[in-house]
């Protein structure tokens, strides 16, 4: 690597990005007001699933993210 340039940790990028997702999530839930069990019959996952996801156990899939964004009414941009 030349001067200047600095060596990118993209696995560590991406789990500070499933994070901060995560995070974000568990807050609009909050600040909506929805139970987990809300949350998860909402958007048609079982509540096993979403815990998984929520702990970063195993990853969202593109269209889980889209369902919960319009139900938060969040804009995705891809």
């Amino acid at each position: 690597m030349g001067s200047g340039q600095k060596k990118v940790d993209r696995g560590a990028n991406a789990i500070h990005e499933r994070e901060a997702i995560c995070a974000m999530i568990r807050r609009e839930m909050k600040r909506m007001e929805y139970t987990f069990d809300e949350f998860a019959e909402a958007i048609h996952m079982s509540k096993s699933v979403l815990s998984q996801r929520l702990k970063g156990i195993s990853e969202f899939k593109l269209i889980e993210l889209i369902t919960i964004a319009d139900l938060l009414g969040i804009e995705i941009i891809i």
